[in-house]
């Protein structure tokens, strides 16, 4: 994380790796197991507005992982097309390239 703060540029989004998925089940069982074998694990179903998965980086956006290997740099789109923030803040880094 804090290296993330320090390579990102104005208008970048950083999105950090962080690893293998872990399954919430496994994570329960492991926790059940060692405080209260006797416990039990109820199914609900999805509440309104929860994922099984989260998507990170829109079709629009571009992945970059130019500086460290586990941290993607991208910029945010409106409607297909860069932030004006953003756009502005490339053009500035490009000139100065």
């Amino acid at each position: 994380v804090v290296q993330a703060g320090a390579i990102g540029e104005p208008g970048e989004v950083m999105v950090l790796d962080m690893g293998e998925p872990v399954k919430i089940l496994e994570i329960a069982q492991r926790l059940i197991n060692a405080l209260d074998p006797a416990a039990t694990i109820e199914f609900t179903g999805l509440r309104p507005g929860e994922k099984l998965h989260e998507v990170l980086l829109s079709d629009d956006e571009v992945e970059h992982r130019r500086v460290h290997p586990r941290i993607t740099h991208t910029r945010p789109t409106i409607n297909g097309a860069p932030d004006a923030a953003a756009a502005e803040s490339a053009a500035a880094a490009t000139a100065v390239e």
